[in-house]
Order: C-alpha cells, then structure tokens, then sequence
C-alpha cells in the first residue's frame, strides 16, 4: 500500500492512500502500522501476547511519533517517520542496557 505524507498542522501525519483490500471497519494505516510493527518485532524473535498487545504498541509509537514531531524544530519527511516508529517499538520490545 503506498502511503502519502500528510500535513495537518505543523504535524506531519502517514495516511494510507486507499482502503482497497482492507475489511469493512477497519484502517488501513493502522492496519500497515500492525503489519510493520509484526515484522520489527519478528527480526527481534520477540513472541508477542496477542494482537490488542500490537495494537496498543503501535497506537503508543504513533502518539509518540506525533507529539516528538510537534515539537520538533524541522518538519519530518517519510524516513524520519519510519525511522522514529521502527526504534520506538525495538525499545518497547527489548531492554536497553543502562548505567
């Protein structure tokens, strides 16, 4: 699914492009967020309790992604999205070590 960067705001927001092929009632983005959040956590070998466990996860990296954006002191392109989401759920997944 191809997705477009979308500017609300000063906030710099993916929205899926078309619902094509998704189920009645659900997105589409948050589904691809799902999907992509399933595939970091498999390259970790991280088992996961159970889709509500991927869903919160991934609505957590969005929020996140939002707010540290806001804030910001440039406006984001699409690596920097996918970036920032990536290594939000590596570290919700995997601890780091600390001093």
């Amino acid at each position: 699914m191809s997705l477009e960067t979308h500017q609300q705001s000063q906030h710099i927001i993916p929205v899926a492009l078309s619902e094509q092929g998704c189920p009645s009632g659900h997105n589409c983005a948050l589904q691809s967020y799902e999907h992509r959040a399933m595939e970091v956590l498999s390259e970790l070998e991280v088992v996961v309790p159970g889709k509500d466990c991927v869903v919160s996860l991934v609505r957590l990296a969005l929020d996140a992604q939002e707010s540290f954006f806001a804030a910001a002191l440039f406006h984001p392109d699409e690596a920097n999205l996918d970036h920032f989401f990536d290594e939000f759920v590596r570290l919700s997944a995997v601890p780091t070590s600390g001093s």
